[in-house]
């Protein structure tokens, strides 16, 4: 969002500043935008009826797989409240509004911060950004636990035939209470998984 904005060519413009005022902008700009940082802590939501114009900020990088592909099923991570527990996931029922099902991440590991939806919405898989796992679409039922053990950033083929995530080169915390380093883009790598015959 930031970056269509027009954040590097603010950037660009300060490069003449001199080197300790310019780096101190590009390391703020690299908080703002990195997904181990604020990147994937703030989220920016646009809802309307026949918006005609071009959003600016939303002309690439669109985040939306949060949306099924046919439009019936929202996935949506909420905020706990500070000191608070709460349910940390809801899938809603776009049409009624309705909630379907709510879910936390494992004890300790969080949310699950990244989703995407079958084609038909009937499965999601979802990460807390370790895991991958498989849930029933209407119902939030585990179908399978993990789908992959260190993967994050899921995205579900149109056709459902595969899944594409990103696999870190930090393995996964053996101990949920403990502090887990954070991936960086150097650390991870793509990878697919493909659906067997058995389904």
């Amino acid at each position: 969002f930031l970056l269509n904005c027009g954040l590097a060519q603010l950037l660009e413009r300060r490069q003449g500043d001199g080197v300790a005022p310019y780096a101190a902008l590009a390391s703020g700009a690299q908080k703002l935008i990195s997904p181990a940082e604020m990147g994937e802590l703030f989220k920016v939501l646009v809802l309307g009826r026949g918006i005609g114009a071009t959003l600016l900020g939303f002309a690439s990088g669109d985040r939306c797989h949060a949306l099924s592909r046919n439009g019936a099923r929202m996935a949506v991570e909420l905020t706990p409240p500070a000191g608070g527990s709460s349910d940390r996931v809801r899938v809603l029922d776009v049409a009624t509004r309705a909630v379907l099902w709510t879910g936390v991440g494992p004890v300790g590991m969080g949310s699950y911060f990244y989703m995407s939806f079958s084609a038909d919405a009937s499965q999601v898989v979802t990460s807390d950004g370790l895991f991958l796992r498989l849930h029933d679409g209407a119902t939030g039922a585990t179908l399978i636990d993990p789908l992959d053990p260190n993967g994050s950033m899921p995205d579900m083929a149109p056709d459902d035939q595969s899944v594409v995530f990103a696999r870190t080169g930090v393995p996964p915390c053996s101990d949920p209470t403990a502090y887990c380093r954070e991936m960086t883009v150097e650390q991870a790598s793509l990878r697919m998984l493909h659906r067997s015959a058995a389904g």
